[in-house]
């Protein structure tokens, strides 16, 4: 900082004293003057102005101070003086001249100064030099914490300085004073992929009979690409937050349509009982009874037949399903008028559509491999009330 010039401290204050006492007896025999006590400031005992007030002067160098690169404390002084009152600077035009009159006695040059939080720390007659101190400073850090990036907690930049000749620092003495006046924390960048998972959307359709449903669009989940950036100091997490999130994959809503138009009527003679369903005079023998095989419910029974022998509907009804349905490969689903249902699968062709009427021995399908099947046969089941099955034997007519 400018500090007053150092001089005996008694003759100082000897010299301070005694200006005041003067100026009390004066000023008061001039009312209407307009003189005014203040403080001169001079350089290199040239005068540059005057200001009221000692703190304006402090002001003064500390607006010097920062923007010039070099300790200029002998380079000013300060005294007391009786002055007009239209002769007094602020802070703001005495640091401007203090810094002219010093640039005009050639003390001062005009170089490029590194700035942290607008305090000039280092100076160079080459800009460029002091940008590659600063990278390589950044470049040092970053080698020996494997971060990312490097942030200074200051506001640091170059820009145009004023210097002592003798002041100006290297490119090594540069990075030193870079190291010892900024503070900067690490970043580290992390890419996570996150899986979106895909929603199902329900639609109803009156082109479709009521129980029937089908997939229209297959469901796919997607993939997000999120990119976190975290800032460390003396290694403390200080914060994180998200600078990235990209799709790298597009989620595809699953579509399912239910129909909602009404089956047709079907009656049901009280006590009937139900077809056989193969076709009359068919070959054929049963496997696989209903119950328990291989510690799970057989949930049907197993009629063991040729390749293409006609299978038939055990009673009159409505197809609900005429379609591929999962182990059970190619499958007919009949709804009665009590609410029974029906099942015939793995079939080799189907020969009725959803929604079409039927009646007792009418052909609907053929006996075929399809689905979790190790031979031609047909899978036959009873579902009452379209839930649980049960023994077909409860309704077949042998």
């Amino acid at each position: 900082m400018i500090l007053f010039k150092k001089q005996n401290t008694f003759k100082i204050k000897a010299a301070i004293v005694s200006f005041i006492m003067i100026a009390f007896i004066l000023l008061p025999m001039f009312p209407f003057s307009t003189l005014t006590l203040a403080y001169e400031v001079k350089v290199d005992d040239e005068s540059v102005g005057f200001v009221s007030t000692q703190s304006e002067f402090e002001q003064a160098q500390n607006l010097v101070d920062n923007n010039f690169m070099g300790d200029i404390s002998d380079e000013s002084d300060v005294s007391l003086a009786i002055v007009p009152q239209n002769s007094i600077d602020d802070a703001d035009e005495i640091s401007n001249e203090i810094s002219k009159k010093l640039i005009a006695n050639i003390k001062i040059v005009s170089v490029y100064g590194i700035y942290a939080n607008d305090k000039c720390i280092a100076a160079n007659k080459s800009k460029n030099l002091l940008l590659n101190a600063i990278e390589s400073y950044k470049a040092d850090v970053q080698t020996n914490t494997k971060a990312d990036l490097v942030v200074f907690d200051q506001t640091v930049q170059v820009k145009d300085c004023l210097s002592l000749k003798g002041n100006l620092t290297d490119f090594e003495k540069t990075v030193d004073v870079i190291s010892e006046n900024v503070d900067c924390k690490t970043g580290f960048y992390k890419t996570n992929i996150k899986k979106i998972k895909y929603k199902v959307i329900n639609k109803k359709d009156n082109s479709l009979y009521k129980d029937e449903t089908i997939v229209k669009v297959k469901g796919q989940n997607g993939k997000q690409r999120i990119k976190k950036l975290s800032f460390f100091k003396d290694g403390k997490k200080l914060s994180s937050e998200v600078v990235e999130k990209k799709t790298v994959k597009k989620v595809v809503n699953k579509v399912v349509v239910t129909g909602t138009k009404k089956l047709p009527n079907v009656n049901k003679k009280e006590g009937a009982k139900y077809a056989w369903p193969l076709k009359k005079g068919s070959s054929y023998y049963v496997s696989s009874d209903f119950g328990q095989r291989s510690g799970r419910l057989h949930k049907g029974i197993d009629i063991i037949a040729d390749y293409g022998t006609k299978i038939v509907a055990a009673y009159d009804g409505v197809v609900t399903r005429s379609s591929w349905f999962d182990s059970y490969g190619y499958c007919v689903d009949i709804k009665h008028a009590d609410g029974t249902v029906t099942r015939y699968a793995h079939c080799s062709s189907l020969l009725v559509k959803v929604g079409q009427k039927v009646k007792m021995g009418d052909v609907i399908a053929k006996v075929g491999c399809t689905g979790r099947s190790t031979a031609n046969h047909l899978h036959f089941e009873v579902r009452p009330n379209g839930a649980d099955p049960v023994n077909p034997y409860k309704y077949v007519k042998l």
